[in-house]
């Protein structure tokens, strides 16, 4: 009897035969890379024991678990079997993931030589995990898109996130919509992204992080890089939209830009 076999038996409600039958299938194709889990419910203990299977198997280059429940003990032990592996994306939307996610991701963006996309919108992750992948993304140089969305990084990861992107000459779109950002935080990131070459998209949607965009004025630079940029539900101050008027003018490539529910 296998140890699924066993766990099942003891723990019926822990973990089902899909991921019974899952573990198995990534165990002897080792070289799957392509492994798709989008609400498909395994829970901790799921996540816990496919973790197993992905030790063996290093050829995966997108994992999806969005929507699993899986939680920091599934996540941490997820990503702990994914060092040394050939990941390029990984979806862990929505499955109640806290810091401890946060500082096990930036192990593996510290050690991956393959990892070029990451989704963390609609977890947990606050002001600390959000400063350990910010400090593991300064030195990156594969990760190009990175979704923070609907979490808690405030100032203290929006700080960092902006320090992160003074040096980054790697990341393409960055989203931190609805995180709790203020103006101190989006100083930084303002200040940030004045010295970035590289990025794309911006997103900060529903924070309160345009003032300190539009209080830079004319000394506010954006990268003759960046096509898109949402700034939708900040509520801009009134007296200071001739400042950031004159700042984004410097946005030569842009082609988007957001502003609804600004007034």
């Amino acid at each position: 009897m296998s140890d699924f076999e066993v766990l099942l038996d003891e723990n019926p409600e822990e973990i089902n035969l899909f991921t019974i039958t899952l573990q198995r299938h990534v165990t002897h194709h080792p070289n799957i890379q392509l492994l798709e889990l989008k609400g498909s419910t395994i829970g901790h203990k799921g996540a816990e024991y496919l973790a197993t299977a992905l030790n063996k198997n290093k050829c995966i280059k997108h994992l999806g678990l969005a929507r699993n429940n899986i939680n920091n003990s599934g996540a941490v032990a997820v990503l702990k079997s994914l060092v040394g592996s050939d990941i390029e994306t990984l979806d862990l939307e929505w499955n109640g993931l806290q810091d401890p996610t946060a500082f096990q991701l930036a192990h593996l963006i510290d050690s991956t030589k393959t990892l070029v996309a990451v989704t963390l919108e609609r977890n947990d992750i606050r002001g600390e995990g959000a400063v350990a992948i910010a400090q593991a993304l300064a030195t990156n140089d594969t990760v190009r898109n990175l979704n923070l969305g609907f979490n808690k990084v405030t100032t203290l990861g929006a700080l960092k996130l902006g320090d992160m992107l003074a040096v980054n000459n790697t990341l393409l779109t960055l989203n931190l919509a609805m995180n709790g950002i203020y103006p101190d935080g989006a100083r930084s990131l303002a200040e940030g992204l004045s010295k970035n070459t590289t990025l794309r998209s911006l997103n900060l949607q529903s924070n309160q992080a345009i003032d300190a965009f539009a209080d830079m004025g004319a000394a506010m630079k954006y990268p003759t890089s960046l096509r898109e940029l949402n700034f939708s539900s900040n509520r801009l101050q009134s007296q200071l939209a001739v400042g950031f008027a004159n700042g984004i003018r410097s946005a030569k490539g842009l082609i988007g830009l957001s502003l609804s529910k600004c007034g």
